[in-house]
């Protein structure tokens, strides 16, 4: 028997001393339980116990003590056996377990069980093993390993004073070997050394020119956590530091700061707090001059072309017309003159690495085509200067609406203006379109010809455990949902829906399996259109659909499997595979996703413990949890955003599996950079980008407070008003993390 893992909720598992039964014997049950935390139930606490079977009474006798006894005139060839009953007052019926009838011939001698529960102990536990055949010998072993004759006889009680797994079987002439029963035990004795002492460096950054504290103990594995408020620190009551700590973002220039740091580990004491003194030091702040326009703010009769300048070399531009502050990390680059349509305000930032981002330049503009200023009109040389300035490197994402602004300046043109353009400028601009097409048609794996250039695909792939999911399933019930798409054409030029019978799209189609296309109209009917297969995929009209699905025929005689590994919240893991010309030996081998965390058994064959890599940095974290006997066990924790892909590699061999992080809870971006500046008085607005509600903080409140908060689906939304005094700064802290995300300045 293999013992239950720890379980989100108490578990009970019924076993039997044997597979088999004659009619000339007797079998015994047991109920084995264990609570949330893995914790042996005393079987004094399961009440209302009672043993069930499937075979007709006369047959088959399940007493209440959980004895089977075969009555002579039974003739089934096997038989189940269950059992009910309550563990706090909560109702349980354990899976079914199966008998077989022998016909007395070769009897199988009861496996051995054991006289302490299996599960989790707080201290030593004493060990004694018996079988219901009587004068048999148990043989067994703690390593891991199976049970042999040649195995360690049992004679004496054992004595577990750590996790072991003890696996053994019942041996007497005449009988069969009895089945290997396994038990798993989990010792946790509580700690009685301390771990060591935090200590703590300063060191300056070379980029930032701040100054930066590192925490560190000797104990290896250790968590360390640290406050600044003067209390104790703690797992419960501390931030955990996870990288270099900005003295900077600590409080006020001038201010005098403790560090209060403990280091933990759990299977030790924590360590004795200690404290480090720091006085923040006065930054010098070097910022950037603001940029300019060449057309200055007001009204004009005509759509314009502005442009953007900066007086400092080797600088970047960043600019919105969307009414939000601009940013590096969320905004457009300047690149081409910016197309001035409608009535927009514009405002851009100035960038450089080693220093602070300027002041935000804020210029208004309303295009009136009932009065205002005539000069200023758009012209053929705007537009060429525009094309060739883009065409000196490949469109990309952020480029896109540059061309399209290119094309809209080009219409507005009048027709005479129209025959004036170079060849070589409309040469020029029908390859950026091209360019551009690439990016619009193709999203997700998805693909869409028959359309125009500027038309663009969206395709957002749904989650198996959405509603959209459910509701698509539930109407294809003979067949295998495998992916769905929320689908639909838009127009970058007017920002309409586009709904043309031309459309035609492609999905993918593994060579491997069989898929069938799906649409979902608006309507809620499925329809099947007709598609053409080729190069992996499935081309067929999209129609006025709003959804793509994927499926396959469900078939109990298909020679085929479900793929689990296009369901990101459901990695599937194969059954332990032969690897022959491998060091070691995988429980899984396929390509899946990890939401969260994830355990790997590994086997050693060479006898040496295996060396566990993950091939791209900050996707997953690896940590060794446990090994018995030749077994590993290496748990990998989701770090990186949803859709991060890393190879996993094991002693330094070919690539065992890919790993996708398919939901990391923790996952959070902030959409600003190192640095900010705020005029003093005025807001700023953080936005981060997270799978749950995080926690955003000022490191202090006498510079920077928090204003309001609001959300927007996974995008959660902090505003910050000064209320310090200009040169003033502190850090922001995303999530409890000891290193701050940002510091800001008031200038």
């Amino acid at each position: 028997m293999t013992q239950p893992k720890i379980a989100a909720e108490p578990k009970v598992k019924l076993d039997c001393d044997k597979s088999q039964l004659s009619k000339d014997s007797t079998a015994q049950l047991h109920l084995w339980a264990v609570d949330p935390e893995g914790k042996a139930i005393d079987p004094n606490d399961i009440d209302g116990v009672t043993y069930k079977t499937d075979a007709p009474e006369k047959k088959v006798t399940v007493s209440a003590s959980g004895k089977v006894t075969l009555n002579d005139d039974a003739d089934p060839e096997s038989f189940e056996v269950w059992a009910e009953g309550e563990i706090n007052n909560v109702g349980f019926t354990t899976e079914k377990l199966r008998i077989s009838v022998s016909d007395g011939k070769n009897v199988q001698a009861a496996k051995p069980v054991p006289s302490v529960a299996p599960g989790r102990y707080n201290e030593k536990q004493t060990v004694d093993l018996s079988s219901g055949t009587d004068d048999s010998e148990i043989y067994y072993t703690t390593d891991g390993s199976e049970p042999t004759k040649s195995s360690d006889k049992y004679d004496k009680s054992i004595e577990l004073a750590s996790d072991t797994t003890i696996k053994a079987i019942a041996v007497k002439d005449g009988f069969i070997d009895s089945d290997i029963a396994e038990y798993r035990y989990f010792i946790h004795t509580p700690p009685t050394e301390s771990a060591e002492e935090v200590t703590a460096e300063t060191e300056k950054d070379d980029e930032t020119e701040l100054d930066f504290i590192t925490l560190s103990t000797e104990t290896e594995d250790a968590q360390i956590y640290y406050t600044i408020d003067g209390k104790d620190p703690s797992p419960e009551n501390g931030i955990l530091y996870t990288g270099k700590i900005a003295l900077a973002g600590l409080g006020d220039s001038g201010r005098k700061v403790t560090i209060n740091a403990v280091a933990c580990r759990k299977d030790l004491l924590n360590s004795s707090v200690t404290n480090f003194d720091y006085t923040i030091p006065k930054l010098d702040i070097k910022q950037m001059e603001q940029p300019s326009v060449n057309i200055e703010a007001g009204t004009y009769e005509n759509p314009q072309f502005v442009r953007l300048n900066s007086n400092t070399e080797e600088t970047e531009i960043y600019y919105t017309t969307d009414g939000e502050t601009p940013s590096k990390e969320r905004s457009p680059r300047y690149i081409t003159p910016i197309l001035i349509s409608s009535d927009t305000t514009l405002k851009a930032i100035a960038v450089k690495s080693d220093t602070y981002d300027s002041k935000v330049l804020e210029a208004a503009y309303v295009i009136d085509n009932q009065g205002g200023k005539s000069e200023g009109e758009i012209t053929i040389d705007d537009i060429t200067d525009a094309v060739n300035t883009l065409s000196k490197s490949p469109v990309i994402s952020s480029t896109v609406d540059m061309v399209i602004d290119i094309e809209r300046a080009k219409e507005s043109l009048s027709e005479k203006y129209l025959e004036q353009i170079p060849e070589e400028t409309i040469s020029k601009l029908e390859s950026l379109q091209e360019q551009v097409s690439g990016i619009l048609h193709n999203v997700s794996g998805l693909s869409v010809s028959g359309v125009d250039w500027y038309v663009e695909l969206k395709a957002v792939p749904e989650n198996s455990s959405s509603s959209a999911w459910s509701t698509v399933k539930s109407k294809i019930s003979s067949k295998s949902l495998v992916s769905l798409y929320d689908v639909e054409l838009v127009n970058r030029m007017t920002g309409q829906k586009v709904i043309d019978s031309n459309a035609m799209i492609s999905v993918p189609q593994p060579s491997s399996v069989k898929y069938i296309a799906i649409t979902q109209a608006s309507d809620t009917t499925i329809h099947y259109p007709k598609f053409t297969s080729e190069n992996n995929k499935m081309t067929f009209a999209l129609g006025d659909s709003v959804r793509v699905g994927v499926a396959r025929p469900s078939s109990k005689s298909s020679d085929h499997h479900d793929d689990d590994s296009n369901k990101p919240n459901t990695p599937k893991t194969p059954e332990t595979p032969v690897q022959p010309n491998q060091s070691y030996v995988s429980d899984t081998t396929r390509d899946f996703s990890v939401n969260s965390t994830y355990q790997f058994r590994i086997t050693s064959k060479n006898g040496k413990v295996p060396v566990f890599v993950v091939g791209t940095p900050g996707v997953f974290n690896v940590a060794l949890v446990k090994h018995i006997g030749g077994d590993y066990y290496f748990k990998i924790t989701a770090i990186g955003a949803p859709g991060d892909k890393a190879g996993i590699y094991i002693n330094g061999e070919p690539r065992l599996l890919v790993a996708t992080v398919g939901a990391n809870p923790d996952y959070a971006k902030l959409d600003t950079g190192k640095q900010l500046t705020v005029k003093a008085g005025k807001t700023y607005q953080f936005k981060v980008t997270a799978l749950k509600k995080p926690t955003f903080v000022c490191g202090n409140g006498s510079v920077f407070r928090l204003k309001s908060t609001s959300s927007k689906g996974n995008n959660y939304f902090f505003k910050f008003i000064t209320v310090g005094k200009p040169g003033d700064c502190a850090g922001f802290y995303l999530n409890r993390e000891k290193t701050p995300r940002t510091i800001g300045l008031i200038s």
